[in-house]
């Protein structure tokens, strides 16, 4: 057994290299000038600290104990007209991938803000390992002879996440960090509808949209069925989970296990799912602030502003640590090169310490942002993400979003107070 996940975690290790190469390379075609030296410093760091893995068999029973909730809450709520599927919309077109290979066909549905970005480089990853392997990818059921002479089995699955946490992330993503595409679709029609007495830069941009005013919004677009996005809405209104035989369900929690099983159980050779993400997130978050989006930014707020933005991002994702502030002025902001941030950005990242300490801000995150929240509120996003929490087994009332005593903060830190870095004290770091 030793032996066996000895080399499980060598092949992950070098496939992540691997995928950290590839998914630089695609980031976007703007950057590419870049991407040699930002590369360099990707493929340096150091794998974090993980808690020992689970074996095969404790995954696969994981796995069941979900798949047997879903069922379970299946039979109850089935009917239920809390269901508003919205696959119709362009955004959420179901994405099946199918290879068949040793009789296995996989088809995976994503649900936005679980993983499925990363699920979808994968997947294009397999993709070209299997025309390098002269290995023809056909639909199973559109090769009559194939389906005579051999049956094939179906992994079915899809990815969910903690309810809460996934809300709080697409904010974060869409709204709070720097997206003018999302601050024009979805900022604007926010700030106009849900904002009493709104300035002319906000109704412009749609740049400050806070997370009261996002959760009011997401609350009044589920009742009316009426502005929704694929992200925001709760996961039980995609991929039909009622209606659909899925025979796996994974947690974002616990991506990197689910993946590495699922890939497994293909038996698709030499493909592992990449073991650490935090790299390739800052360089991929980094390229679309710095470059794709900087002169659109420009128009509604300082690049100070935006990587500031960018950088309490990923204290809240636990990717850096929240005692490293932002090492640039504001004065540097306005012209630091992408290779330069990304640079300041990964060796902030080697200081962060171990990734089990950074995991405990995206809670902190969690517990400021809904402490925001008026009681009454909290429960309509609770009554809203009843299906999710039955069929996906996820807590209703956790401590972090229903504090049975008021939460007490041990510094002065504040994950979407733009006012400070960090104690409101600027740090002098080696650039």
């Amino acid at each position: 057994m030793r032996s066996y996940l000895k080399r499980c975690w060598l092949f992950m290790l070098v496939v992540g290299f691997v995928t950290a190469g590839y998914f630089l390379m695609s980031t976007s075609k703007v950057v590419r000038s870049d991407l040699t030296k930002i590369q360099e410093k990707v493929l340096l760091l150091t794998t974090p600290d993980e808690p020992p893995p689970l074996s095969h068999t404790q995954i696969s029973h994981r796995f069941q104990r979900r798949l047997n909730i879903l069922r379970h809450a299946c039979r109850r709520y089935s009917k239920s007209k809390m269901f508003h599927q919205i696959t119709a919309r362009p955004r959420e077109v179901t994405v099946e991938a199918h290879w068949p290979v040793m009789n296995v066909s996989m088809k995976y549905c994503p649900i936005m803000k679980t993983g499925s970005t990363t699920w979808r480089r994968v997947i294009s990853d397999v993709r070209k390992r299997l025309k390098t392997l002269g290995i023809t990818q056909k639909h199973p059921h559109s090769d009559k002879e194939h389906n005579q002479s051999e049956e094939t089995e179906d992994v079915r699955f899809l990815f969910v996440r903690e309810p809460y946490s996934r809300l709080l992330s697409a904010y974060v993503d869409k709204l709070f960090s720097p997206n003018t595409m999302y601050w024009r679709a979805t900022g604007q029609y926010i700030i106009q509808n849900f904002r009493s007495n709104p300035s002319e830069p906000s109704l412009r941009c749609g740049h400050d949209v806070t997370f009261p005013e996002f959760v009011r919004y997401v609350i009044h677009s589920q009742k009316t069925l009426q502005h929704r996005d694929g992200h925001f809405v709760p996961s039980h209104d995609h991929c039909d989970v009622c209606n659909v035989s899925y025979n796996y369900i994974g947690h974002l929690e616990t991506l990197g296990e689910d993946m590495a099983f699922l890939l497994n159980v293909t038996q698709l050779p030499g493909i592992h799912g990449p073991q650490s993400f935090d790299g390739l997130t800052i360089a991929g978050n980094a390229g679309w602030v710095l470059r794709r989006m900087k002169e659109k930014i420009r128009t509604c707020m300082t690049m100070y502003e935006a990587c500031l933005r960018l950088w309490k991002k990923w204290h809240i994702r636990g990717i850096i640590s929240k005692t490293e502030p932002l090492p640039v002025t504001a004065e540097e902001a306005e012209t630091i090169s992408l290779e330069d941030f990304v640079h300041l950005a990964i060796q902030a990242l080697n200081r962060s310490g171990r990734k089990e300490d950074r995991r405990r801000q995206k809670t902190e995150a969690l517990t400021e942002a809904f402490a925001s929240i008026p009681y009454e509120e909290r429960l309509q996003v609770e009554d809203m993400l009843t299906l999710d929490f039955a069929l996906f087994g996820f807590e209703a009332t956790p401590e972090s979003v229903f504090p049975s005593v008021p939460a007490q903060r041990h510094d002065n830190y504040s994950y979407f107070d733009l006012s400070q870095a960090y104690n409101g004290v600027a740090a002098d770091h080696t650039r």
